[in-house]
């Protein structure tokens, strides 16, 4: 549950390996987890553009989009 550690782990191999979808995606898991809907998002959305047909990610971004029209009420 080192979150700080694990983002930071995903950021420096994101830096280094920019279109590895599976970074972003775990990326977005740890913002998630985080209870940082904001950043998920964005970090789903980058994985789903580099891999289109990846369903757990479409799973996130639409759940996620679920949350963020609830706030939005």
């Amino acid at each position: 549950k080192n979150y700080n550690e694990a983002e930071r782990l995903l950021q420096e191999s994101i830096s280094k390996n920019p279109s590895v979808a599976v970074f972003h995606s775990l990326l977005g898991n740890v913002y998630y987890l985080q209870k940082n809907t904001s950043r998920a998002l964005d970090s789903y959305q980058r994985a789903q553009s580099l891999e289109p047909n990846n369903v757990d990610v479409a799973k996130m971004i639409q759940k996620l989009k679920g949350i963020k029209g609830e706030e939005n009420r």
